[in-house]
């Protein structure tokens, strides 16, 4: 009788938490959505600007601005396309990022639950071999696009040290998101 009555309580206990789990709201599918396209480009393509085997500045610059507020995106005068920092996988070096320029076989990243409040969204990205990055979002006329990012380019190791920084100054809402640990 006892095993009835715990299995029973378990049974409820399990609905119970199922029942009470969290949809996800539509702001938060709109994040997620947008951080599954920014991740379903190539290196070759998202770090290298590189389309159908040729660099192409335009299409580039066209590009970074699908993902990126303007503020963001750098360009330089000597040469025509745009510079953003490589944020997808902060690890990754141009090594690791070169090896992928044809086969564009960068790993899946593990996608945080969006955090969503008004026009401002966090969202965390992790692969175990290339680091985290912690997307700031805020909602434009355009869409969704990142406004900063903290990012790891490895995970705090012992010792607690931090091997990261931001995109450009954080706002301190973005600074509670800076971890309790040493930088190096």
């Amino acid at each position: 009788m006892m095993k009835a009555i715990r299995y029973v309580a378990l049974a409820a206990l399990t609905w119970a938490q199922l029942a009470c789990a969290a949809t996800p709201t539509p702001e938060q599918k709109e994040v997620t959505a947008f951080m599954h396209k920014m991740y379903s480009y190539s290196a070759n393509m998202f770090e290298f600007g590189r389309f159908n085997g040729t660099y192409n500045p335009g299409d580039f610059c066209t590009l970074m601005g699908d993902f990126f507020v303007g503020s963001l995106i750098a360009r330089p005068e000597k040469n025509k396309g745009c510079d953003v920092a490589f944020i997808r996988y902060p690890g990754a070096g141009s090594e690791d990022l070169g090896l992928n320029r044809n086969s564009g076989e960068m790993p899946k990243p593990k996608l945080s639950p969006p955090i969503v409040e008004g026009d401002k969204a966090t969202v965390t990205s992790e692969t175990k071999k290339y680091g985290r990055t912690v997307f700031f979002l805020t909602r434009t006329d355009k869409g969704w696009r990142v406004e900063n990012a903290m990012y790891y380019d490895s995970i705090p190791t012992e010792g607690n040290i931090c091997h990261m920084q931001f995109l450009k100054d954080p706002t301190p809402a973005q600074l509670k998101y800076r971890p309790a640990c040493k930088d190096y």
